[in-house]
């Protein structure tokens, strides 16, 4: 018996709730002026180059002689084919093995030159939808910004994908494969193929498989970077003590000579089946410290650009805000129901967003635990916030 106890010790209980969506969430436009655009930032110098980049330039002077640099590839794991799983991810480590202009390590000198750090300063992502390098420079001497162009540049286009560095980054991206490998990620993905079933989602974690990671050839990795890496899946973003007017004009130089392959894969928008049907999850492992439940509701909402998409992530907010706080004192409570509860909402990708709260809860009270929390989900929504509770929710925001 003190076997399985401790086997069921750390537990994870998911739940879709089919019908408990707070009405904040499903307001409706207060007036026809709600369905307005809003208004764009006078100060953002954006556009749209030949090839399809886009570009958004904003100044900002604090701090002074500093630009944060992103390169946006609307391109993740969910592109990859059968024989690419966690390519997507790979591509991203070896951009900074090499380009065109800056050839193996010269990369990583010349931006350590300049005072950047791994990790702070110089980073990047992958995700289902997204790869997103980011890059933080000086701007006291003019060319640095264009130094700093020319290094988005070669990863847009000029990586130089070599065989000896793809084998050697080969062992890195499997090394981080392996120390991921822990109880969070077990659940995680258990979770995850759950939540996410009858979608492209589950197949293609961008960390991808230790036997594709293993047995991709270079071809393969070159073959993803031709077909994703185009400017019409792109945009630069530069933000901070900068010129507008000068920066557009180096991304021009830098990026227009870019070209979109003849004969490249159809892009297709991430989607996301929301089944209204309840669903029930209970995940186990024995790694796992503590046990906690967790109800959540997927809802299909593109991010919006009028006075009611604003709107509506306010009153999103208020209800977290106000939901939260109800969670908070119900673990001060005398005898508390959890160990400690949250709520948020998240966007899963471009077209959904999911609501979730959720709790830990002590052992052989699991049940206990989700009860309080699908008690308070029902109050919100047959009774709303009090008015009390939304002042301090509006004072907070």
């Amino acid at each position: 018996m003190r076997r399985v106890r401790r086997l069921l010790g750390g537990m994870v209980i998911w739940g879709v709730l089919a019908s408990c969506q707070p009405s904040a969430m499903r307001v409706q436009p207060a007036s026809l002026a709600d369905a307005e655009v809003l208004p764009t930032d006078p100060t953002l110098v954006s556009g749209t180059l030949a090839n399809g980049l886009a570009y958004y330039v904003r100044n900002n002077g604090i701090p002074r002689q500093r630009a944060e640099l992103r390169l946006v590839l609307k391109a993740g794991s969910l592109c990859e084919a059968d024989d690419q799983r966690g390519l997507a991810h790979m591509l991203e480590h070896m951009a900074f093995n090499g380009t065109t202009q800056f050839p193996a390590t010269s990369l990583v000198d010349f931006l350590q030159s300049l005072g950047i750090k791994f990790g702070s300063d110089l980073n990047a992502h992958t995700s289902f939808d997204q790869t997103v390098y980011q890059l933080q420079v000086p701007t006291d001497e003019p060319q640095l910004m264009a130094q700093a162009l020319a290094v988005l540049a070669g990863w847009a286009g000029g990586i130089t994908l070599t065989d000896a560095e793809i084998e050697k980054e080969r062992g890195v991206v499997l090394e981080e494969w392996r120390a991921s490998l822990g109880a969070a990620r077990r659940l995680g993905d258990r979770v995850l193929d759950a939540s996410l079933a009858g979608s492209r989602y589950p197949e293609r974690k961008p960390i991808g498989t230790e036997a594709s990671l293993r047995g991709f050839t270079p071809e393969e990795l070159r073959r993803f970077y031709r077909d994703w890496y185009r400017p019409e899946l792109m945009a630069v973003v530069v933000v901070g003590d900068v010129q507008p007017d000068s920066v557009v004009v180096q991304i021009q130089k830098q990026f227009g000579e870019l070209r979109n392959p003849s004969a490249a894969p159809a892009f297709v928008e991430p989607a996301l089946p929301i089944d209204r049907s309840t669903k029930v999850g209970i995940f186990t492992d024995p790694e796992l410290p503590q046990s906690s439940v967790v109800l959540s509701i997927k809802r299909q909402e593109r991010e919006g650009q009028t006075y009611d998409s604003y709107r509506r992530g306010l009153l999103v907010t208020l209800l977290t805000l106000a939901l939260n706080e109800r969670l908070a004192d119900l673990a001060k409570a005398s005898v508390p129901p959890f160990l400690g509860a949250g709520a948020g909402d998240t966007r899963v990708n471009v077209t959904t967003r999911e609501y979730s709260v959720m709790a830990g809860v002590r052992e052989g009270e699991t049940l206990v635990g989700l009860g309080a929390l699908a008690v308070e989900v029902e109050r919100l929504r047959r009774f709303g916030v009090a008015e009390p509770a939304l002042a301090r929710a509006k004072a907070n925001l």
